[in-house]
């Protein structure tokens, strides 16, 4: 099935790393502007911000621990600026 997209934003939370990255970059090859978070690896998620933005996708990261639901909820908050989303913005 071939679905094309509009423009929409995603939120991936986890690493800037392995699964994390893979989903990270799929998303944005697939038209998605991508915030993700990441714990440790500032370079790497700096890197993978600069790599998307290279292909002419947006992308953000936010450092928070994934285990912290009040870090996941401030994360949230943070990534809807560059993103210029509010709370009502609709989520699938």
């Amino acid at each position: 099935m071939n679905i094309e997209l509009a423009t929409k934003t995603a939120l991936v939370f986890g690493e800037s790393r392995g699964i994390g990255a893979a989903a990270v970059e799929r998303l944005a090859q697939d038209g998605y502007a991508v915030g993700f978070t990441y714990a440790n690896s500032e370079k790497q998620a700096t890197a993978l911000v600069e790599a998307i933005a290279g292909q002419g996708s947006e992308a953000a990261a936010i450092r928070a621990d994934s285990a912290d639901p009040a870090a996941i909820t401030a994360a949230v908050a943070q990534l809807l600026v560059p993103f210029k989303l509010t709370r009502t913005s609709r989520t699938e």
